[in-house]
């Protein structure tokens, strides 16, 4: 099967040759929960490019969506497949910047500058179609096995991950390294990406050893002071993201959150909390002690389901001239 040769940026810039199968990258999400092989983070990357969210899940009605389509300042993942009608994770995130740049009472103008400047780049854009057409995966002999359907699905994964390779990359620096990612507009309409404790704001990141950022495209923050600029949180999406989101594989595959941590999410939003015990083992969830009280009125069916269910669980009750008073539930979760 034809592989997809690509150079996989590490956490601190140093480059690595990988390569993946073509029908790699269409791997379930869950397929890739623990695996942190270079080769399943790049695969990982291209799923941050996948369409799963609908316009309902965006939170933003209809009407906006087709103003600001009109107005060219969406992204164009799946353009000539699924049009608009899909969102992928990048394309989410965006959709939320456009949101609060709106609020804030940026013009369209402005935004779609910001998008074809440092956001989604109508050059890259026109170069990855010619790079990764369907036409041009079949004509190597190995592809011919593979579906029409799926080689589409392909390319274009692969050109909106070119297009919007710097954008995607700022959101994983923010997810994986747990550091604050901001979008900061200048009066003019110009953009920069900036790293909360840097010392300066970028366009493009270098990705060697000497430099960080690519030269020529970054702005001194001490110079930032005597701009007149709006700063957008991207960290602050993504938490909110997180926050309001309901699908836990999703969350935890995208690397928003392990598995471990998103059930622990799960268990802290519960009512009744009482008290929470979190133990680690190598920076690592270890055990999860949840104790809370469950309503009076709900005791009896409660404990049949707790019986039923054969968790481990300690219940504890207690009456009072005959009749239940207190009903205290500790959860345990052993990873």
């Amino acid at each position: 099967m034809k592989k997809l040769a690509a150079t996989y940026y590490n956490k601190n810039g140093k480059p690595e040759d990988v390569e993946i199968p073509l029908l790699e990258i269409l791997r379930p999400f869950e397929a890739s929960i623990g695996d942190t092989s270079p080769e399943s983070i790049m695969a990982l990357e291209a799923k941050m490019a996948k369409p799963i969210f609908k316009v309902s899940d965006t939170g933003i009605s209809s009407k906006n969506l087709n103003g600001w389509k009109s107005s060219g300042v969406l992204l164009e993942f799946s353009k000539h497949e699924t049009g608009w009608t899909k969102f992928n994770f990048t394309e989410l995130i965006w959709l939320y910047a456009v949101r609060e740049l709106r609020e804030i009472g940026v013009s369209l103008p402005y935004i779609k500058k910001i998008k074809d400047e440092l956001i989604f780049p109508p050059e890259f854009y026109k170069e990855a179609l010619k790079q990764h057409s369907v036409a041009v995966y079949k004509k190597d002999k190995e592809n011919q096995e593979i579906p029409i359907e799926k080689l589409k699905s392909i390319s274009n994964l692969l050109v909106f991950l070119t297009t919007a390779r710097m954008f995607t990359n700022v959101l994983q620096e923010s997810i994986i390294r747990r550091v604050n990612m901001q979008l900061v507009v200048l009066k003019n309409g110009d953009a920069y990406f900036y790293e909360e404790g840097e010392k300066e704001l970028f366009k493009q990141y270098a990705y060697n050893d000497d430099d960080r950022y690519k030269a020529g495209t970054t702005l001194n923050k001490e110079e930032l002071r005597f701009k007149s600029h709006i700063t957008i949180s991207l960290t602050e999406l993504i938490r909110n993201y997180v926050l309001n989101s309901k699908d836990a594989l999703t969350v935890s595959a995208l690397g928003l959150m392990t598995l471990e941590e998103r059930e622990l999410f799960e268990l802290i939003r519960r009512k009744n909390i009482r008290r929470i015990t979190i133990r680690y083992h190598n920076e690592k969830i270890n055990l999860v002690e949840v104790l809370d009280n469950l309503k009076l009125v709900d005791l009896e069916s409660r404990y049949c389901d707790h019986v039923l269910k054969n968790g481990y669980q300690k219940i504890e009750y207690e009456t009072e001239n005959g009749k239940m008073v207190t009903f205290n539930r500790t959860t345990k979760l052993k990873y």
